[in-house]
């Protein structure tokens, strides 16, 4: 009959509609997705600051996919542990303050298994949970966390972890993991020639103080103008707070004679 014939046409047209809806969806999604990820290169590309680098990255991950805070924690492996390097504005605060050994809370794991993570909900319930109070994290139900992983001809080493977290239950999709896997990789190498630039730059700083030194010991200066100087490039070159310099008297006691400036009071330092 022709009803029945002109609702299967119906049938198929909706069906054809719905497709064409997905598609769509679909192609926008990956436009988007090749608009952050240019983005992503652009950024690690820009510039040798680290710290640049990271902020930029967080605030790409964020818009992405669309969660609240997101954290890039990077690897020391002398000290075997992850450090805070790049979070959100809210908790900046706490950057190079929060260290996970490894194994130890979900970034920990992931760091230790080079595996990702994907929590939909109830993620303070998973046993792999580490709480942190200051991060405020009883607030967020779902996780996503990746490695940041360097392929090199040792094998694939560790960089770092990057984590995001969302407050409602989050369905993180395929392209939400393909778009932070994807910058994890790129971020990787941009994150080592940082390092290598900043470790040159300070290394090139200690010459230049220890050269300063040099020519300040030989200057022939009086005695505690030559310390005051010392304290003052040590500080430099240690990257540190303070340095007090002190030489015994004749009855075998210490007595404070430089500091560096930033402690230019020393009379009561004994």
């Amino acid at each position: 009959p022709l009803s029945t014939h002109n609702h299967e046409a119906e049938l198929i047209v909706e069906q054809l509609r719905r497709e064409k809806a997905e598609l769509q969806h679909a192609l926008e999604m990956r436009t988007q997705e090749h608009v952050l990820l240019n983005e992503v290169i652009s950024t690690v590309g820009s510039t040798l600051r680290l710290d640049e680098v990271l902020h930029h990255i967080v605030d790409i991950v964020v818009r992405a996919t669309q969660c609240q805070k997101a954290f890039i924690y990077l690897y020391d492996k002398e000290k075997e542990h992850l450090t805070l390097a790049a979070t959100t504005p809210q908790h900046k605060r706490f950057v190079d303050k929060i260290e996970l050994p490894l194994g130890v809370g979900i970034a920990g794991w992931v760091a230790l298994h080079r595996e990702p993570v994907f929590l939909k909900e109830q993620a303070m319930d998973d046993p792999r949970f580490h709480y942190f109070p200051e991060l405020e994290e009883e607030k967020f139900q779902s996780i996503l966390t990746v490695p940041i992983i360097s392929m090199t001809s040792d094998g694939r080493q560790l960089i770092g972890v990057i984590t995001v977290q969302a407050i409602a239950p989050h369905e993180f999709t395929e392209e939400h993991q393909r778009f932070i896997g994807n910058t994890a990789a790129l971020v990787a190498s941009a994150i080592e020639n940082a390092q290598l630039y900043e470790n040159t730059q300070r290394k090139l700083r200690i010459l230049t103080s220890l050269s300063i030194l040099s020519q300040t010991m030989s200057a022939g200066l009086y005695l505690d103008d030559m310390l005051r100087s010392l304290a003052t490039l040590t500080v430099q070159i240690m990257e540190i707070d303070l340095c007090v310099i002190m030489l015994m008297d004749s009855s075998r006691r210490l007595v404070v004679r430089a500091t560096s400036p930033n402690l230019n009071d020393h009379t009561q330092l004994r």
